[in-house]
């Protein structure tokens, strides 16, 4: 029998890991399935009720105030969800860890992919519903807007294993980093139009990566969306970068000690 290769070992763990988060997630409730993929559309619904009705917005940059938040919040949860997955992915699978086959990075892709397919089938299903309502769901620059959320993803992923290592080693930032998320929620425009910040704050909200890049998402979507002159592509990616190399940095320090805390060498 020929000896598989690296590359067929660690795909065969990762479609394994796959199958055992979608049973893991989607298998313990009868609607856990139906409440990943309906979250992002709720999450929509009720912005735009309470946003759209109740206080009476009106389009942004003549978008339709609907289409403003999807193209915000739809991404963010997916970075956001990303980020967590891979935040919680050492307690979830510690057991697992004692196969050679298997490392914690293997664990992190695989909650990657799962993560960027809920959102992405979720996110199609919103678009029927409002292209069947009469809204221009197009994208202007396809492929850009498919870079920037490749871009989004590695920024995701390079936070989430930053957070790993830090939650792994201090259990109770757990809950400082939901806040943390919150804020960064908020402070990104997924919500608000940049715009509409006072100019006293934009200098302090600037820090926050996810501004950008949902700034450069709606540039790539909607053909006449004009950007603040503090949006950054360069930023985002110094920051994606920073993260990255902290992430692996910081894994790599103390890979021994979160895999020696079950007794695993």
């Amino acid at each position: 029998m020929t000896p598989r290769t690296p590359f067929q070992i660690t795909r065969a763990v990762i479609f394994a890991l796959l199958l055992r988060e979608m049973r893991t997630r989607f298998g313990q409730r009868r609607m856990g399935a139906f409440w990943m993929l309906a979250e992002p559309v709720i999450q929509l619904i009720i912005m735009v009720v309470v946003m759209g009705v109740i206080r009476g917005r009106g389009p942004t940059q003549g978008i339709p105030f609907a289409m403003f938040l999807l193209t915000g919040i739809a991404p963010f949860i997916m970075f956001r969800g990303v980020a967590t997955l891979i935040m919680e992915g050492l307690a979830a699978n510690r057991g697992l860890f004692a196969y050679k086959q298997l490392t914690p990075m293997d664990t992190f892709v695989a909650r990657t992919i799962m993560q960027c397919c809920i959102a992405s089938i979720s996110y199609l299903f919103v678009l029927a519903a409002f292209a069947w309502y009469g809204y221009d769901v197009s994208i202007h620059r396809p492929l850009e807007w498919l870079g920037l959320l490749l871009v989004g993803i590695a920024l995701a992923f390079g936070m989430g294993m930053v957070l790993a290592v830090i939650v792994d080693a201090i259990p109770e930032v757990r809950t400082f980093v939901r806040f943390f998320f919150m804020v960064l929620y908020f402070s990104s425009g997924a919500i608000f139009p940049v715009a509409s910040f006072p100019s006293y704050v934009l200098p302090y909200i600037a820090w926050n990566p996810f501004l950008h890049m949902m700034e450069l998402i709606r540039e790539a979507v909607f053909p006449f969306y004009v950007v603040l002159d503090l949006v950054s592509f360069p930023y985002v990616l110094i920051c994606t970068a920073v993260l990255l190399s902290a992430g692996l940095g910081l894994f790599r320090i103390r890979k021994s000690k979160m895999l020696a805390i079950k007794g695993i060498t």
